[in-house]
């Protein structure tokens, strides 16, 4: 099942890259033309092939399974950030060393040529773990409509972006590959470092837009996120569901200290597969978040391993 679910996310990113890298190619040629594609297109065969990534999950994990994996997406959304997909406030932000006048972007008869940009670009940030490592990703995914005045020559105008991810000092800015001003930017900047369990990380994420003539085009900064990885022990209670190739054991504490305890305090459920017993005994690891020092974890269960013995619980 694992198998089958990592062949489906990689064949999605191939064929994404490539449909991306194609609608950008046309964009730059349709600019040159003064003919540039359409970009509803693109979206309903971008839409097109999330649709069917969808259909091959729901056939391979089986709709209990993708349900519990919407769960989740649907959880890590909450900690999603979608911002303003309107312009930059040009008087706020007059000291950044990439901002240009707006009277750099000028046609032929002198009237400005970058107020009719309608940027539209989401920023993400999510966390995981495989137990060892944790992991953050940033995505800057979007693109700017308009209609580019007559005389504005903008067909060599670019637009170059920036996505920021640190994680606990490491990482920094990701400068990614500058597309046509209205071709579509997704670009991703990951990080990892070794964990230690039960300690406290901090994630900061950013990106931006820069027009290569009217200057920084758009900006968002997310909240900052505190992260953390709770090893828990569990075993299991309750019985187990079989769901197609899917095996459900609902766990329960199985800690040497008494609680409470960050995460699992109530139990949770792990997923193995149909016809293989339960491990009689599990260290799972959850991710936590929370976006102060002060609030209380928000777990999510991810990866476990078999365990020889008890063990202390974060």
């Amino acid at each position: 099942m694992a198998i089958a679910a990592a062949e489906i996310v990689d064949a999605f990113g191939r064929r994404y890259l490539s449909l991306l890298a194609a609608y950008n190619i046309a964009v730059k040629t349709g600019d040159a033309k003064g003919a540039p594609p359409d970009p509803a297109a693109f979206t309903a065969q971008r839409d097109a092939l999330v649709q069917a990534a969808r259909t091959a999950f729901g056939q391979a994990l089986g709709p209990a399974v993708l349900g519990r994996l919407d769960d989740h997406v649907q959880r890590e959304k909450r900690y999603m950030n979608r911002a303003s997909a309107g312009p930059v406030d040009r008087s706020a932000a007059t000291q950044d060393a990439r901002l240009r006048p707006a009277a750099y972007f000028q046609g032929k008869g002198g009237g400005s040529c970058g107020s009719w940009m309608n940027p539209g670009y989401d920023t993400y940030a999510s966390q995981s773990t495989d137990g060892t490592y944790l992991y953050t990703s940033v995505l800057l995914d979007g693109t700017t409509s308009g209609t580019c005045p007559p005389g504005c020559e903008c067909s060599g105008v670019t637009h170059q972006p920036y996505v920021y991810n640190s994680l606990h000092g490491t990482g920094g800015w990701l400068v990614g590959s500058s597309v046509p001003w209205n071709g579509y930017i997704s670009t991703e900047n990951d990080q990892s470092i070794p964990l230690t369990d039960g300690t406290e990380y901090q994630f900061t994420s950013e990106s931006e837009v820069e027009c290569s003539a009217s200057g920084l085009l758009y900006s968002a900064e997310l909240p900052l996120r505190f992260l953390a990885v709770f090893a828990e022990y569990g075993y299991p209670a309750n019985g187990y569901q079989d769901v197609g190739q899917t095996r459900f054991c609902n766990e329960m504490p199985a800690c040497t200290n008494p609680p409470p305890y960050a995460c699992g305090e109530k139990g949770w459920t792990d997923i193995e597969i149909a016809g293989i017993p339960c491990a009689p005994l599990i260290k799972a690891y959850f991710v936590a978040v929370r976006l102060s020092e002060t609030d209380p974890w928000d777990c999510t269960v991810g990866p476990s391993d078999p365990a020889g013995a008890p063990g202390h619980c974060d």
